[in-house]
């Protein structure tokens, strides 16, 4: 019999990966989109929309558990804190065995309000006495899309704080793929927690060097003080907490030196695609 699985952040860049993933791998998916009708899913993938009020939504999620053997948990914004133990009891309920949370590296860091979003959610899941696996990627490579891909190609310049602090984004693909593996593999009850990071430590500094290298044309980097990133971040309608998290993750990376995990060969037999591979494939996002 085919492993059924339920996933949840469906649709995101992580999210249709694990998607696409499973299938692959033969299992029979079903998954939590916001709008099942735009998701863009295969038609043999089962939707459930969480766009409704939460009671409705735990009824179709009971609906979607039935005979499923994993449970993929990734978007804090679909699975609520205050009612994450409901959706836990329920995959109880229908017999689920394993679940997968995809936390964040902030989780592990006590004064990030990326972190205290994560936190409730990880613990939350306490609850469960089937396998749990707790994923905590880095950066995620994407990211350094957002902050420079404009200044680049239209001057050749890019600014961040913290030059000099090492970090280890790693490639949301290799995130997706350690999900999925976590998902299909069989696995005793219990609970296990996983840094995910990128295969080297770069400084954000070193990362332009690397997009420079691989555009072939030199680009200006600038550091840039903290207090002028939070207010540009902010008057652009980032939110707070997100503002105060990145600034935050790079103060910690500085004090805590991130150690480079090999939990994604763990997984998927495999080691992390390098930051110049995934600038490499993303190329004219620079151009």
């Amino acid at each position: 019999m085919r492993t059924a699985v339920l996933v949840t952040g469906a649709t995101g860049a992580v999210g249709r990966r694990v998607v696409d993933g499973l299938a692959a791998g033969g299992a029979e998916v079903r998954a939590v989109s916001r709008d099942p009708s735009t998701a863009g899913l295969p038609s043999d993938v089962e939707c459930v929309a969480a766009q409704q009020p939460f009671g409705d939504l735990l009824a179709g999620m009971h609906a979607a558990l039935v005979n499923v053997t994993a449970l993929g948990l990734g978007d804090p914004a679909v699975d609520p804190v205050r009612r994450l133990d409901e959706l836990v009891a329920a995959a109880h309920a229908h017999g689920t065995t394993r679940l997968v949370l995809l936390s964040s590296a902030s989780a592990l860091d006590p004064d990030s309000p990326i972190g205290a979003g994560y936190r409730p959610l990880e613990n939350r899941i306490e609850q469960f006495t089937g396998n749990v696996t707790v994923l905590r990627p880095t950066l995620f490579a994407s990211n350094t899309a957002h902050w420079w891909a404009a200044g680049i190609q239209q001057a050749r310049s890019a600014g961040a704080p913290y030059a000099d602090v090492a970090i280890a984004p790693i490639d949301e693909r290799d995130v997706a793929d350690a999900i999925t593996a976590a998902l299909l593999r069989a696995a005793r009850p219990g609970r296990s927690d996983h840094l995910l990071t990128g295969p080297e430590r770069l400084t954000p500094r070193e990362l332009v060097a690397i997009i420079a290298g691989l555009l072939g044309t030199d680009i200006a980097f600038d550091e840039v003080p903290p207090a002028v990133v939070r207010r540009e971040l902010l008057d652009a309608g980032a939110a707070e907490w997100a503002v105060d998290g990145l600034l935050r993750s790079f103060e910690y990376a500085g004090s805590e030196p991130i150690a480079i995990s090999d939990a994604l060969q763990q997984f998927t037999g495999r080691a992390p695609r390098t930051y110049a591979e995934w600038v490499a494939d993303h190329l004219t996002l620079f151009r």
